[in-house]
C-alpha cells in the first residue's frame, strides 16, 4: 500500500520505463570552478580505458599536438590496470605531446569537481550513464556516431565523430575549442536543459510513482469487478 509503505509486487499490464535520473544537486553546472587549472581547454573523461571504451581511440586522438586556437588537455579519472592493453593505453597518453592529467579512481561523489574544471567531455566508444554527470555539469559532449548518441544529442548538446576513427574524434573536439563563445555557451545551457527537463531525479521519481499508482489502482478495479462476478 503506498500510503503505509508496505511494498507491493505489481505486474505492470503494458512496459512503461522511465528513464534513468541524475542528482542536478550533486552535478551541477552553478559549481563550476572559477578559476581553471590553466589556460589550456579541458577535456574530461572519467572510467576505465579498455578496449571496449575505446582506451587506444582516445589515446591516439591525443598524442599529436591539437592544431586549435587554444593548447588541449586531457583530465582522465580512473585507475589502469596491470594488462597488455591497459599498458599500451598507458605508454601512448605517456607520449602525448599534449597536456595529459591522469587522476587515480575516486568515489562516485568526487567526480563532479573534474566535469566542473573541463570544457568538454568525450566518450571514444560505448557512452556510459557519465554522459548524464557531464551533462549536468555543464559540458557539451563528444560522442562515437551511433544511433542511440544521435538521440542522446538531438538538444544540440553535443557532437559526434565516424565510430572508431581517431581523428575524427579529434576533429570533433577542435570543433568545439575553435567554436565562438556564443555557439559554445548555448551548447553548454542545453547540456544542462537537458538534464533538468528530462532527467532529474525528483522528475524521474515522481513518473515512477504515478506509474505504480496507476497499475496499483488497476488491479484494485479489476480485483473489485471480478469479486461482484
Amino acid at each position: 500500500d503506498l500510503t503505509t509503505g508496505t511494498y507491493v509486487s505489481v505486474y505492470m499490464s503494458e512496459p512503461c520505463c522511465p528513464p534513468v535520473g541524475e542528482s542536478v544537486s550533486d552535478f551541477d553546472v552553478c559549481a563550476r570552478v572559477a578559476e581553471k587549472l590553466g589556460p589550456e581547454y579541458y577535456d574530461a573523461y572519467t572510467g576505465k580505458l579498455t578496449e571496449a571504451k575505446g582506451g587506444m581511440i582516445l589515446a591516439e586522438s591525443f598524442r599529436e599536438k591539437f592544431d586549435c586556437n587554444r593548447p588541449v588537455a586531457l583530465i582522465t579519472v580512473g585507475t589502469p590496470t596491470n594488462d597488455e592493453y591497459d599498458q599500451r593505453v598507458s605508454n601512448l597518453l605517456d607520449q602525448s605531446e599534449n597536456q595529459i592529467i591522469r587522476i587515480p579512481t575516486q568515489r562516485y561523489s568526487e567526480l563532479a569537481q573534474y566535469y566542473q574544471c573541463a570544457d568538454i567531455s568525450v566518450f571514444a566508444k560505448q557512452c556510459s550513464l557519465s554522459f548524464y554527470d557531464a551533462q549536468a555539469c555543464g559540458l557539451p559532449v563528444v560522442l562515437e556516431d551511433i544511433p542511440v548518441n544521435q538521440t542522446r544529442i538531438k538538444h544540440h548538446n553535443g557532437r559526434t565523430f565516424a565510430s572508431g576513427d581517431f581523428k575524427a574524434l579529434r576533429n570533433a573536439i577542435c570543433s568545439f575549442i575553435n567554436m565562438s563563445d556564443g555557439e559554445f555557451q548555448l551548447y553548454q545551457e542545453n547540456a544542462v536543459r537537458n538534464v533538468r527537463e528530462n532527467y532529474d531525479y525528483k522528475m524521474i521519481a515522481q513518473r515512477y510513482l504515478s506509474v505504480l499508482e496507476e497499475e496499483v489502482e488497476s488491479f484494485k478495479s479489476k480485483r473489485s469487478g471480478g469479486n461482484k462476478k
